[in-house]
């Protein structure tokens, strides 16, 4: 029984996963169907969303017949990409709305869980701790998952179009400040985002304040857009 067919007649709020995998990529190319320790990238994140507890239905999108076929294996409903919703520029949030097209049409006050295939360390652990997070209260409007950043952005600079440099921060005492005295600092590592549906249709975005982070760890983040990438998250994979 699929996700799909093991919710039908309910009027729960349902979770729906999509998981975006064009064919191209400049870095990498291939790199969603390349095998990473005996499976192809993409199944990592696929898998792991068919096994997570809190999700109801998987959305694939992509113009890749190998990740189409991935993608029917574990019941997903299988979107074709246009070509123009497929190239490197194609705007993420243009490619989501597409697939919310399709029926069956999701409701407003559904969840929407977007899972990127660059990031295979991601877990089904990871996915069902997002989902409890997010749902653990009704003043959340999104989730990012993040990690912690080796330098802190308040002490970063700017150029501006004269040849000019400015702080980042409003407060320019922040650049003498030591690291345990400014604010705790993410970068968004780009495996999870969850945010409801009727708010990503509003808004177009998938930060939505209030937005909570869910942390982890800098391997677990690792993001394969180059050789390098995959090949560290190889060896990452074949030393557990």
């Amino acid at each position: 029984m699929t996700k799909q067919q093991s919710h039908k007649g309910t009027s729960h709020r349902s979770v729906i996963a999509i998981v975006a995998a064009r064919a191209g990529s400049k870095g990498l190319p291939g790199k969603n169907t390349l095998p990473l320790c005996g499976k192809p990238l993409v199944s990592w994140t696929l898998d792991a969303a068919a096994e997570a507890n809190g999700i109801d239905e998987i959305r694939v999108t992509s113009d890749d017949k190998m990740v189409m076929k991935l993608g029917e294996k574990i019941g997903a409903i299988c979107i074709d990409r246009p070509a123009e919703l497929a190239t490197d520029t194609a705007s993420i949030i243009d490619v989501i709305f597409h697939a919310l097209s399709y029926p069956p049409h999701p409701k407003d006050e559904d969840i929407l869980v977007l899972l990127q295939p660059t990031s295979p360390l991601r877990t089904v652990e990871h996915i069902d701790a997002a989902l409890h997070t997010f749902n653990s209260s009704s003043e959340i409007r999104s989730l990012i998952s993040v990690c912690q950043h080796d330098y802190h952005p308040l002490k970063m600079l700017m150029r501006d179009s004269d040849g000019y440099i400015s702080t980042v921060s409003s407060d320019v005492r922040q650049l003498a400040m030591g690291r345990q005295d400014l604010p705790q600092a993410y970068r968004q590592n780009g495996a999870i985002y969850i945010v409801g549906i009727g708010g990503f249709r509003k808004h177009k975005t998938f930060f939505i304040e209030p937005c909570i982070p869910l942390e982890m760890s800098e391997v677990e983040s690792t993001d394969i857009d180059t050789r390098k990438d995959f090949e560290k998250v190889e060896n990452y994979l074949s030393q557990g």
